[in-house]
């Protein structure tokens, strides 16, 4: 419980959930994995539907339906696809079995356009920057955090609003240093978001 009341806390626009997490469909699998409960339980409680793939509901270590669950192949998203086909979906999300890496497909022109994880990681950049600065939330201080193997052009977007980028080798471990080292050091910035290609 205080965990998913943690991950709540972590909307950049609670307001705009509150108002339009009902308007918004989503088709989500955890290929097999860890993800449904937490994954179906937050964005439930944030009003937002949640259609999950049945046949990769159920954790089961064999990952019957795919020939390797990595969410940001197509190939393991196919039947989250199909389903966000009939469906209607508004964005059609996987994570891995551990629920540590998410993939994203969203409506282009009748079909389904997989955003991949740099894609993913500018546009995050630019929302919860923007988020926060549109309601005066962004810290004077900004801190974002990438690793090497992630693209310039997140460092691009959070430089455009003022943030400090640290660039980490690659791992969450090197990101999470930091953040851990910002929060013991007053003063030395504010962690605002980050992450890994």
């Amino acid at each position: 419980d205080a965990f998913v009341a943690m991950v709540k806390r972590q909307s950049v626009r609670p307001q705009l959930l509150k108002e339009r997490g009902k308007d918004l469909t989503v088709v989500y699998t955890p290929l097999h994995g860890t993800g449904a409960m937490l994954v179906e339980r937050v964005l439930g409680d944030l009003g937002i539907t949640v259609i999950s793939v049945p046949e990769q509901r159920e954790p089961d270590g064999e990952f019957p339906t795919v020939e390797f669950p990595n969410p940001e192949e197509a190939s393991a998203l196919k039947m989250a696809l199909e389903l966000g086909e009939k469906e209607k979906a508004d964005i059609v999300m996987g994570n891995d079995p551990d629920a540590d890496r998410l993939g994203i497909a969203v409506p282009d022109e009748g079909e389904y356009r997989l955003v991949t994880g740099n894609q993913h990681g500018v546009l995050l950049a630019d929302y919860v920057l923007s988020a926060q600065k549109e309601t005066g939330t962004l810290p004077s201080d900004p801190v974002f955090v990438k690793t090497i193997v992630t693209t310039e052009m997140q460092r691009k977007v959070a430089e455009h609003y003022g943030a400090r980028v640290y660039d980490v080798l690659t791992g969450f471990k090197h990101i999470a240093t930091v953040i851990r080292d910002l929060e013991q050091n007053p003063g030395s910035g504010t962690y605002v978001t980050g992450g890994e290609e």
